[in-house]
């Protein structure tokens, strides 16, 4: 009998022993790690408007049928349409840590809100004042 219990308290303090080491594993695998630096890019804002999204789209259609980037696959092929695009926006947002193949783009957005101010309300302004 006492050794059933001794049997039964070393078995307690493995169980024991193991979920702390699992508690910790997890809390190290899901809490941020103490002096990493988070992501810092440019941001822009950019609302999802009918009109300006259509003339993105159009724009960004024009540039994929450019001979250049129409020769281009996956990531290379969306670099060289945002150069086409903005390229200005493009170095800003991108050159300093270009995307890579299966990265989710969080920039996207910063880009179109770029090219938005550089490019699509200037073009506004410069045919208003053609009036």
């Amino acid at each position: 009998m006492a050794v059933c219990k001794s049997l039964m308290v070393n078995y307690g303090k493995i169980i024991m022993i193991t979920l702390l080491i699992t508690a910790v594993l997890l809390e190290m695998l899901v809490s941020p790690v103490q002096g990493t630096i988070a992501y810092q890019f440019p941001r822009y804002t950019y609302k999802k408007k009918p009109k300006i999204e259509r003339f993105f789209k159009q724009e960004w259609r024009k540039c994929e049928l450019t001979r250049e980037c129409e020769q281009m696959f996956g990531v290379e092929r969306t670099r060289c349409i945002r150069i086409c695009l903005a390229p200005i926006c493009h170095d800003e947002i991108y050159s300093y840590d270009e995307l890579e193949e299966g990265e989710i783009d969080v920039r996207s957005s910063s880009f179109k809100g770029c090219w938005r101010q550089r490019y699509h309300d200037i073009r506004i302004r410069t045919n208003r004042s053609d009036l």
